[in-house]
C-alpha cells in the first residue's frame, strides 16, 4: 500500500492530506495534537480493503497552512464536505479521531452525517478539563499575552517549586511556548477547540438524532485521558462501546489493529 499525498485548497487555506485504500466507505481520519496524518499509516493494512481513508493534517499541524488565526468549526465542516465531494464513488462516510481529533469528531459527525465514529483515546468526553471551558474572547487575550511567554513560564517554575504544578506540565508548556511554530500550533488548536466544547447534553441530543455507532478505544495506562468519560457515554447511549488496549495514550499497535479487524468483520 502506498499512500497518495495531496493538497486541498479551502477557505483560503491549504490542507495536506493522505489517501489510501479502495473501499466503498470513506473514512475521514483526524489525528491528535502535535501529530500529523501519518500517524494513521500503520493501520492501512487493516483499513484499506473496506475503506477509502483520507487522513488530514489538521489546522496548525504538519504541512497544512491556515490563512489567519480564526479558523472555526464551520470552516472545518467545509473542509470535510469538500473531501467527501472529491470521493463520489464512496456511498457512506465514517470518522476516526485520535485524541484531539476525537474531540473534533464528536463535534462534526452530524455535520457530515457520519454513520460511525472510531474514537481512539478521545479528548472531549471528560468533564473536568477546566482549560477548555474558557470563552473564545478570553482565549484570544491569553494568546496575545503568551506571544512573550517568559513571565508566565517564571510563574510556572515558581508553582512547580511549590509543588502546585507538576514538572511535566511546566516542561510541556516550555516546549510549546518557547518555539514560535509550536506556540502558534498550541494557541491555534486551543482557539479552535473553543468551538468544540464538552457539552454532554448537546452531544446526547445529536447522537440520538443521527444514531451513529461509536467504538471507543482507550489505553489502559493512559495518563492523559482516562476511559471514564467514554464509559459514562456508553451508559447513556446504547450504540457506544468501550474497549481498552495494553498501551498508554499512544494506542496504536497490534492490539488496536486486532480490535478494528474484529469490529469490521461484524459487517
Amino acid at each position: 500500500m502506498t499512500a497518495i499525498e495531496n493538497t486541498l485548497i479551502c477557505k483560503k487555506s491549504s490542507f495536506r492530506y493522505l489517501t489510501f485504500g479502495t473501499g466503498k466507505t470513506l473514512l475521514l481520519a483526524l489525528h491528535g495534537f502535535s501529530n500529523t496524518a501519518d500517524i494513521f499509516l500503520p493501520l492501512a493494512d487493516v483499513l484499506e480493503k473496506k475503506y477509502t481513508v483520507v487522513a488530514l493534517d489538521l489546522p496548525y499541524h504538519g504541512r497544512t497552512k491556515i490563512s489567519g488565526t480564526n479558523f472555526r468549526k464551520a470552516d472545518m465542516t467545509a473542509v470535510l464536505r469538500e473531501i467527501i465531494a472529491l470521493h463520489p464513488h464512496c456511498d457512506a462516510t465514517e470518522l476516526m479521531g485520535y485524541s484531539f481529533g476525537g474531540r473534533l469528531s464528536l463535534g462534526l459527525f452530524d455535520k457530515i452525517n457520519a454513520r460511525k465514529l472510531w474514537l481512539l483515546a478521545p479528548d472531549g468526553l471528560e468533564r473536568r478539563r477546566g482549560y477548555n471551558r474558557f470563552p473564545k474572547t478570553f482565549r484570544q487575550i491569553i494568546a496575545r499575552k503568551l506571544e512573550k511567554p517568559q513571565s508566565f513560564l517564571k510563574l510556572l517554575s515558581w508553582l512547580e517549586n511549590k509543588k502546585i504544578v507538576p514538572t511535566y506540565s511546566r516542561q510541556f508548556m516550555e516546549y510549546q511556548l518557547l518555539n514560535d511554530k509550536n506556540r502558534k500550533r498550541a494557541m491555534g488548536s486551543w482557539m479552535l477547540s473553543a468551538d468544540f466544547k464538552s457539552d454532554r447534553a448537546d452531544l446526547l441530543r445529536r447522537l440520538k438524532k443521527y444514531q451513529p455507532e461509536i467504538l471507543m478505544v482507550y489505553g489502559k495506562y493512559d495518563r492523559i485521558i482516562s476511559a471514564e468519560g467514554g464509559k459514562s457515554l456508553a451508559q447513556q447511549y446504547d450504540k457506544a462501546e468501550v474497549k481498552t488496549v495494553e498501551r498508554g495514550h499512544h494506542v496504536f499497535g497490534r492490539e488496536l489493529k486486532r480490535i478494528l479487524q474484529q469490529e469490521m468483520n461484524k459487517f
